[in-house]
């Protein structure tokens, strides 16, 4: 098990992409291992990808540190590569509107609309959640 140094165990290895954008607070600065916005997100994406052995994401865009979008990049037991998806991570309202757009968008012109892996977004606490694919269905 992967323990951060919050002491927050997590069940599996989730690092900050080396070469991409780590979660930043209202100044800028890199959000340390003890941040519990950080611990929040990171718990967030454990229970998306429960069952990986391990991943990497980065910061693609974000409105705070708690309403994001993560590029993840997934490996297997071996280290091998998996495929890459997309996560939106926010506040369970933000989510569900996201969602509600989603559906909205998907019955007026489906093949616009990115393919979520699940059906409905996962809820952790305050959070939510929703894998996207970034190839085509």
């Amino acid at each position: 098990m992967h323990d951060t140094t919050g002491g927050i165990k997590l069940k599996f290895n989730i690092q900050v992409d080396p070469f991409g954008q780590s979660l930043i607070d209202e100044q800028g600065f890199p959000l340390g291992e003890n941040d519990p916005r950080k611990i929040l997100v990171e718990q967030m994406l454990e229970k998306l990808y429960e069952g990986c052995e391990s991943l990497f994401y980065s910061v693609t865009s974000a409105v705070d540190p708690l309403n994001c979008l993560l590029q993840v990049q997934l490996y297997d037991k071996l280290g091998g590569v998996l495929e890459a998806t997309m996560c939106k991570v926010g506040t369970a309202k933000r989510i569900e509107v996201e969602n509600q757009t989603f559906d909205k968008l998907e019955a007026f012109c489906p093949e616009n609309v990115p393919h979520r892996v699940f059906e409905k977004p996962v809820y952790l606490d305050s959070m939510g959640g929703m894998v996207l694919k970034l190839t085509s269905r």
